[in-house]
């Protein structure tokens, strides 16, 4: 691990131990850099603003962790992803519940976009569909996903388990339907 990435670790992690003690609105760059022993300027070396480290503590996981091009790891890549945020659960419903410009939730959303986006390309059968409604499936999609994993934050670990099942049937049968539907096919419900 070279100096940039131990560094950006550094300031996530007084972040997500800062937000243990106050809410995560509360803590500004100073807080974090003098949690940590930096200086703001590397702070801002790094990172934009305090959003841009949120959302950089999210995508670090989901980089590592997620393989879109597995249609059968879709299970245990939302488990995985769940378990992470789960992991930090104070700290993520803290980032989805703050607003405005370059916030948690927006960025998350636009993450999930741009995954089914490229999940429609690789595990669906969508040339004779145009660029426009695949844009609106997938902005329909990442919007109620972000919606799910909000709620998913919230469920009792007991319960996990069958709320993912449920979540990840109403992705795959509601678009594979779509899909089908969009390329003519008969898929009328009983």
């Amino acid at each position: 691990m070279g100096n940039n990435e131990r560094t950006k670790n550094l300031l996530a992690n007084a972040v997500l131990e800062l937000s243990n003690k106050k809410p995560l609105s509360d803590i500004s760059v100073s807080d974090i850099t003098e949690f940590c022993g930096l200086s703001r300027n590397t702070f801002y070396y790094h990172f934009k603003d305090k959003q841009e480290l949120v959302f950089w503590i999210y995508t670090t996981f989901h980089d590592k962790t997620i393989n879109l091009t597995a249609a059968d790891k879709k299970h245990s890549n939302t488990m995985e992803l769940l378990k992470y945020l789960r992991k930090y659960s104070s700290f993520f419903r803290q980032a989805f519940s703050e607003t405005g410009q370059n916030c948690f939730k927006g960025e998350f959303q636009k993450s999930m976009y741009r995954d089914y986006i490229y999940v429609l390309s690789k595990n669906y059968e969508t040339s004779d569909i145009e660029e426009q409604i695949k844009s609106f499936i997938a902005m329909y999609m990442a919007h109620s996903s972000v919606e799910a994993f909000e709620m998913l934050l919230g469920i009792p670990p007991q319960d996990l388990e069958k709320y993912v099942n449920i979540y990840l049937s109403l992705l795959s049968n509601g678009l594979s339907g779509t899909i089908k539907k969009l390329n003519g096919e008969n898929c009328q419900p009983k």
